[in-house]
């Protein structure tokens, strides 16, 4: 879905609204594995993926780590440097082709003074994005490696279509290894 019939499902948006709206924003393309955003960078750009998979992720000892799977219709800002302006230490990358909607958090704001409604739907992105943090934690922390598959399973239901399993092993925080012998059960 494109970004400004998502914010439709939402908000009231007049046609003058949408051409107002669509000048801040930028349509892009991607190919699998392509890096959208790298870490340690301060963009303070937002993305709206419209098609494919994507991942966040971070780099600990020279080791490349899965954060979060971002699917279709599902929001990314680089929170550090867009709250506090620090370098953010997620990269995002593509999973598999990948298009997706990009624009300026300066220009998500004079969005809202035009239409506040879109306020709304950004309390509703960031509930979503504090659940989401949440339920990471609740599955590195106290759950053991199947229920974890398990609980990503049901998350992101065709995950095993779009993503590497070394990339899911990575966000489950477990080997290659361990993923096999549980995928075999």
């Amino acid at each position: 879905m494109d970004l400004i019939s998502f914010m439709k499902s939402y908000v009231d948006l007049t046609p003058e609204d949408e051409i107002y709206i669509s000048q801040f924003l930028k349509v892009e393309q991607y190919g699998k594995g392509d890096i959208i955003r790298q870490p340690n960078t301060k963009s303070k750009i937002i993305h709206f993926i419209e098609q494919g998979y994507a991942r966040n992720f971070y780099e600990k000892n020279g080791k490349d780590i899965t954060y979060f799977f971002l699917k279709e219709n599902t929001f990314t800002l680089p929170v550090d440097a867009v709250y506090f302006n620090d370098p953010t230490k997620y990269g995002l990358q593509a999973e598999e082709d990948l298009q997706l909607t990009s624009f300026m958090y300066s220009d998500f704001h004079r969005m809202i003074e035009r239409v506040p409604g879109i306020l709304h739907l950004y309390e509703i992105e960031m509930a979503k994005f504090i659940r989401q943090l949440s339920d990471k934690y609740y599955l590195i922390q106290f759950q053991p490696a199947l229920e974890r598959y398990n609980s990503m399973l049901e998350k992101y239901p065709d995950i095993l279509l779009h993503v590497s399993l070394g990339h899911i092993a990575s966000y489950l925080g477990i080997t290659q290894e361990t993923l096999s012998r549980i995928r075999t059960k």
